[in-house]
């Protein structure tokens, strides 16, 4: 399963997801920003200072980066706080989107393109 906003806390093992949130709630996230519309630049103090890049892909799947040396599996308690960082910094990116929403922001060439699949 790939990661995404909306699945981070059911797809990262719950020990790893733990050290996070306490990482998060340590005040260890010293520094988040968003870099464009999908992709995060975080800094998270461990032992040293890490520096986390977190963007989302169109399809909504995650691609994240670390500079720890954690080599156990795919994602660290870095990355997990820096995700908790992002959830609170950022709850429009959680939200579900309504067809509305997408409605609004539609340009012509969506609209055509739409027209003729809805046909």
């Amino acid at each position: 399963m790939a990661l995404t906003l909306k699945n981070f806390k059911r797809t990262i093992p719950s020990t790893i997801l733990t050290r996070g949130r306490d990482y998060f709630q340590s005040g260890r996230v010293v520094d988040l920003s968003l870099d464009g519309d999908d992709r995060w630049e975080v800094e998270v103090q461990g032992s040293e200072p890490y520096h986390i890049t977190i963007a989302q892909q169109p399809d909504g799947s995650l691609v994240c980066e670390c500079t720890c040396p954690y080599e156990f599996g795919e994602h660290c308690k870095h990355i997990a706080a820096a995700l908790y960082a992002i959830e609170e910094g950022f709850p429009e990116y959680f939200e579900p989107v309504s067809y509305t929403h997408l409605r609004a922001h539609e340009t012509v060439l969506d609209l055509v393109c739409r027209l003729l699949l809805e046909k």
